[in-house]
Formats: C-alpha cells, structure tokens, sequence
C-alpha cells in the first residue's frame, strides 16, 4: 500500500524552471492509460534530481518561454505590437527523447502572425503535412514536432543535455478587453522514453504573462457648411471638426487645427478653449477635454472672407488629435476639409 502511495505522489512532479518577467514555468507530469502507479514510479526512478535539477538513466525534458517585443524591443506590449514567442525544450535526463512534440492553442488577444512558424532555426510553413510544424486557423492551434529525426507526421529524438526550440509570432488584437495576455493556451510537451516506448510523458507549459499598456484610437473627422464660397459674403466658410474615441480607454484630447491665411473674423465654438500656438502662425490648440471610449465632441471654425480677397482659392483646414496614451491606429488621426472661393463673374452692360 505505501508503495503504491508513494507511486502514485511521484506520477505528479513540479519543477520550477525560472521567475520573472518574460520567463515561463514548466509543470510537467506522466500520463498513462494503464498500470499509472507502476509507470509514474518507473518515471520518477528515470527523473530523480539534484538540487533542484532533473537527472538520471532515462530522457527528462524541460521547457521554458521567453518573449521578445519585435515591434518595440524592450517595452511592454501594447495593442498593434508583434510578439515574438521562443521555447527552449531542454534534456536533463540521461537518454534520448523520441516522438518529440510540441502543440497548444493561440489565446484570446493575440491574433497568429502567418508565416511565422519555427523550429531550432529553421523556417516551417503553416500547412500541415510539409515540415515540422503547422497552424491550423479553424481552431487556432499549433504543432511542432522536434528533435533529430523529426517528419511531417511524427517528432523526433531530443539527446541528452541537447535542447530544440519553437518560435512562432503573435499580434496583439487592435480590440482586445484584455488587460493581460498570455503567450500560449494549454501548451503541452510530448515524448516517450524509447526504452519503454508504451509510455507517453506529457508537461504543461505555463505560458508567460504580459500587461498590456493602455492604448486608445483617437480620431478627426470634417464636414463643409458649404463646399465654396464668394468673398465679401454675408455667409464665410464653416468647418465642423469631429474627434472620436473609438479605443477602450478614456484619454485626454487636443486637437491642432491649423486654419488658412487671409480670412477674416475668425472664431471657435465647442471646445474648452482654442489658444494660438506660440511660433506658428494661423495654429491653434483646441482642448477637447477627457473622452470616454466611444464618445465624439465638435469644434466649429468659422470665418469670412474679404470682398478684397485674393489668395488661395483653396481654404483648407487641417485638424490633427493628439491624446495622453498610446495611440495604436495613428492613420486617422488627421482629417482636412476645403472650401473653394468662387469669384463672381463681372456682367457687362446690357446683360452681355
């Protein structure tokens, strides 16, 4: 009976592979179908360790993750960056590795980046049946089968003190509620001691943790009172500019608005205030105050122009938002809107 016990504790071993920022643990367990007790202590007779570090006769694989943000290297991901994922799969044990393979699931908030896939240096294709690995987007999951060996159908052997890595790329969704994200779901390493070919050994990979930093989408849009005007008219050009949060997070908004030269009587209406910029000519900073994700406010500008008027035909206004966080769609943050002076054309005496 205490054998058994004993068997039975060993089917489960926890092995901490490292801590901190960007490094993944390994938690890793047998499986059998049958006779678990007599398996799970042949396995940890295999595994046994020494300060910490897995040892002995037979294969004893470890993994870990590690993370590189190729967008912005050395920063926190934020909504829009390219998240490079590595796992090192390490042989600690003393015999070969066989049927070696790795699978798990793209989680929540990251979107797989094509074409990414890798394994110990070498491009692999996205379609099943060709190399090493594959990506299925039905089901958002991945397979690599590594080590010497390795085909397009079955994994291969992991030498003693020789390690195999895994890279693919990830996208962190434009939209995504999350507040953390995690490098892989349910991510799990599979191999046989090739002694004992029966028994398949399987360890989960605890996946690395990222804070995602709060990112909004702030935006301008214009529309024209009327598309042309005439100078010395009791009605000026009008240009209604609208700022949009259509991110999740509140931000702060200011809007630059740079208005033409030569009209007349200029003004703004609906922003907390419109001061001119210091050093630039017909520029202004029109603070749109806090919006909540999914708000709009408006600014109107307004003018009119002198019956003397002879510059540009062309009076455009360009609005540019600018807000406090990350800004992750930055394209449509600038919007411009033109009027067209037409000139009244002299008629003759006479009608002619």
């Amino acid at each position: 009976m205490m054998r058994n016990r004993a068997a039975a504790l060993a089917a489960v071993i926890l092995f901490l592979v490292l801590s901190g920022s960007g490094i993944s643990h390994a938690y890793w367990s047998t499986h059998a179908t049958s006779r678990a007790n007599v398996q799970a202590a042949s396995l940890a007779d295999n595994c046994p360790t020494v300060r910490g570090v897995p040892t002995g006769s037979g294969p004893c694989l470890v993994a870990v993750t590690t993370l590189t943000n190729v967008t912005s290297p050395g920063t926190p991901p934020r909504v829009g960056d390219t998240l490079e994922y590595t796992t090192t799969v390490t042989n600690n044990g003393g015999a070969p590795s066989g049927l070696t393979r790795l699978s798990g699931t793209i989680p929540d908030g990251l979107t797989f980046e094509a074409g990414s896939l890798g394994t110990t240096g070498a491009s692999q294709s996205d379609a099943a049946g060709d190399d090493h690995a594959e990506y299925l987007a039905s089901s958002g999951t991945f397979t690599a089968r590594l080590g010497d060996g390795a085909t397009a159908t079955t994994g291969g052997a992991i030498a003693p003190e020789s390690r195999a890595t895994f890279t693919l790329r990830s996208i962190v969704n434009a939209h995504s509620t999350a507040e953390k994200i995690i490098s892989y779901a349910q991510a799990t390493v599979t191999y046989i001691d090739t002694r004992a070919p029966q028994w398949t050994v399987n360890f989960l990979l605890v996946p690395v943790v990222s804070t995602i930093q709060d990112s909004t989408d702030l935006a301008t849009t214009q529309v024209v009172a009327s598309p042309w005007v005439t100078p010395g008219g009791s009605n000026g050009p009008r240009w209604t500019i609208t700022v949009t949060n259509n991110g999740l997070s509140n931000d702060g908004a200011v809007v630059r608005v740079v208005v033409p030269t030569g009209l007349a009587n200029p003004s703004f209406s609906g922003p907390n205030s419109c001061p001119a910029v210091t050093g630039m000519a017909q520029t202004f900073d029109c603070d749109a105050g806090t919006l909540s994700a999914g708000a709009s406010k408006s600014i109107i500008f307004q003018g009119t122009v002198p019956s003397t008027y002879s510059g540009d035909p062309l009076l455009s206004v360009t609005a540019t938002v600018r807000g406090s966080i990350y800004d992750h769609e930055p394209a449509n943050n600038t919007s411009t809107g033109t009027v067209t002076v037409v000139y009244p054309v002299n008629t003759p005496a006479g009608g002619r």
